[in-house]
């Protein structure tokens, strides 16, 4: 049959009910045409009277479990239809139910949830919990490229745990469901953008389009000796999406690049939002999400967004308090206080801090910057262990108006011709009274030797790339110079 004869199988002329016809104006006109083409797909055009039941829902969503059933019968709900479950919804009572769920309030979106996923009473189980967050997680790997159960298993047992860290007993009453929604809003919106993925999104030109997901599995560049998998999920949960479309990239590794406070802030400053992973010697793995540069200031900088993190001993965020805004601190040129990295509470008082050597750190609590925030080390002061910097936006770079606000200027940089000859030098180079007196005494100037080798070798590996037709690498290992204005 023709689309016009479908859409007035569908009461979608004047048999259009006047709820439908309030409903449909939430939508705009492709979404309405694409939900028209939807149904029908979905509904099979088994009879005239076109309906979505269970069946028909459940081989178009595809959850597993009994969240397919669940879902319908929520939607059941929502749509206000006196008739039983088994006689499915016409297209009218669909899109009132749609409407509720996709372009309601938070309220009406985390009441909807709980009706899927919990229990009539509203209370949430564990086990509940950990059936949804496999669906959940399973779909974020899937648009990542990876799908193993063995990892999607721990990461949904670690999403529990994360939700039941207030929680005593197997279920979550109605209201410590709703509570832990608010701060969850990426769960929150689950259904509604699953549900608007395969109903308010053309399906004509293939496959069922991929739902968008605002939770990620942030990536990294390349392996981290501190950052996991299970830890970069609950991470990425606090991190906004534009810090997540790329690999992280690795700035700093006290095991890469030694263990050098200079080294580190060369390799941080100006690089954008970055997490900073620190271990002590005493086993705590701790660190923070920075939004903002890292640069060298006597004074607080950052926002809100910024926080706090424990890996081990405990997995646990700990988000700003709005008591003060002293997020991050960078300085190595104070002499009334303490020099180094800190991030939270204040001067000598610190969230935690790192001192000039990359050495010793402190940490104290309670840190009024970050809510309910203890001391996350192993002790008030502790022995740094390893450190590790990634870079969240990998291509970064900062602008005139940055760099003029944190009261610094680029270096200009040296020309080719000037760079290659303070690579090439050496000490003797401008001392040519103490290489004639090396050279009179019969001592060779090894340096030349191997500057030669070296220059040769360079050659030789050049001339493989190109033979084979490979790039040449990008470094990890580049710094850019500031001035002080």
């Amino acid at each position: 049959p023709s689309q016009t004869a479908d859409s007035a199988k569908m009461g979608n002329s004047s048999a259009k009910s006047a709820a439908c016809k309030e409903a449909l104006l939430s939508f705009d006109s492709q979404q309405v045409s694409a939900l028209e083409s939807n149904f029908r797909r979905v509904a099979g055009m088994r009879d005239p009277k076109d309906r979505i039941d269970e069946e028909s829902l459940s081989r178009e969503m595809h959850l597993g479990g009994d969240l397919d059933s669940r879902l319908y019968r929520a939607l059941h709900k929502l749509s206000g239809s006196d008739k039983p479950l088994d006689k499915g919804l016409k297209y009218d009572q669909f899109v009132v139910a749609l409407t509720k769920c996709c372009s309601s309030s938070r309220y009406d979106k985390r009441q909807f949830w709980m009706t899927v996923v919990g229990e009539a009473d509203g209370s949430v189980t564990k086990a509940e919990l950990h059936v949804f967050f496999k669906i959940l997680i399973g779909m974020t790997l899937k648009t990542s490229g990876s799908n193993n159960s063995a990892t999607i298993d721990c990461l949904a047992k670690e999403s529990v745990v994360q939700a039941f860290d207030q929680v005593s007993g197997e279920a979550m009453e109605e209201g410590q469901t709703s509570a832990w929604l608010q701060k969850e809003p990426a769960t929150e919106d689950f259904f509604s953008k699953l549900l608007s993925a395969h109903f308010l999104v053309d399906q004509s030109a293939g496959d069922v389009q991929t739902m968008t997901l605002s939770r990620t599995l942030p990536r990294l560049s390349r392996p981290s000796r501190l950052l996991q998998d299970h830890h970069l999920w609950v991470l990425g949960a606090h991190i906004p999406p534009a810090c997540q479309d790329r690999p992280w990239k690795c700035l700093y590794s006290s095991n890469r690049h030694g263990q050098s406070f200079a080294r580190l802030v060369g390799k941080m400053v100006f690089k954008g939002p970055s997490v900073l992973v620190i271990r002590d010697k005493g086993g705590a793995t701790f660190g923070a999400f920075c939004p903002v540069s890292w640069h060298k200031h006597n004074k607080f900088y950052g926002d809100s967004s910024t926080f706090i993190f424990t890996l081990e001993p405990k997995l646990k965020v700990y988000r700003s308090s709005g008591v003060n805004q002293n997020f991050m601190f960078l300085s190595t040129s104070l002499t009334s206080c303490t020099n180094g990295l800190g991030v939270g509470g204040q001067k000598d008082y610190w969230g935690f801090h790192l001192d000039t050597l990359l050495e010793k750190g402190i940490c104290r609590s309670p840190c009024s910057t970050f809510e309910g925030m203890p001391c996350v080390s192993s002790g008030v002061t502790f022995d740094v262990d390893e450190v590790e910097a990634w870079g969240c936006v990998p291509d970064y770079v900062a602008d005139e108006k940055e760099l003029e606000a944190a009261g610094v200027k680029k270096k200009k940089p040296k020309s080719w011709e000037e760079y290659q000859a303070r690579g090439n030098s050496s000490a003797l180079d401008n001392n040519l009274e103490a290489k004639a007196i090396l050279e009179a005494a019969g001592r060779a100037n090894h340096s030349d030797d191997v500057r030669a080798a070296d220059a040769a070798m360079q050659k030789d590996q050049i001339a493989q790339r190109m033979a084979a037709g490979e790039p040449e690498a990008p470094s990890d290992d580049e710094e850019d110079e500031y001035d002080d204005i």
